[in-house]
């Protein structure tokens, strides 16, 4: 065997040990699996937390490929952990996707605030102000009745939460993500 031959086979083997002990390190690592804190007001104005993401859901709520989906009755509902760094009120809108949604009857609770909304069939929909204390939270997204005339109404495309600082002239409509 050429020296050329032994080196590429001996790098192989280093490369596929290498690999193993990552791998084993990996699931051994007590973080690795553990679902995103979102940071809220961390020296910016707008503050995202991806709808795909959250720590928990319940009922039929499904965390697929970048949206969460499957809203669509009562005890349907998805928890995201959030660190806000920087207490101050927030406005608080929705992003989807498309608007299946439309006559869901949702509540949004923070800190010991909620804010019921209807959804109205706006892709980027207000839904009200909220004032967080600096801190870890947990912010929930429930369905609670349908409203719609269409019985078979869900959100299935819910992609962002967005909270931006009140005081804050941006539109979050107009702020630039991938989508």
């Amino acid at each position: 065997m050429s020296l050329y031959r032994r080196a590429i086979k001996l790098l192989a083997l280093k490369t596929r040990s290498l690999a193993a002990d990552f791998f084993i390190a990996l699931l051994q690592d007590s973080e690795s699996f553990s679902t995103p804190v979102y940071l809220i007001g961390a020296r910016k104005p707008i503050s995202v937390i991806n709808g795909f993401g959250p720590s928990r859901t319940s009922g039929s709520t499904q965390s697929k490929a970048h949206l969460l989906t499957g809203m669509k009755q009562k005890g349907d509902s998805a928890d995201y952990d959030i660190e806000v760094q920087t207490a101050n009120t927030y406005k608080v809108y929705i992003k989807q996707r498309n608007t299946d949604g439309s006559g869901l009857k949702i509540q949004m609770t923070v800190q010991d605030q909620n804010i019921v909304e209807q959804l109205n069939g706006e892709l980027m929909q207000y839904l009200g102000k909220v004032t967080l204390a600096k801190g870890l939270s947990r912010l929930r997204l429930e369905v609670l009745s349908n409203e719609s005339i269409k019985p078979w109404a869900q959100i299935t495309g819910l992609r962002r939460i967005i909270l931006v600082l009140e005081q804050s002239e941006l539109d979050p409509a107009e702020f630039q993500l991938p989508n």
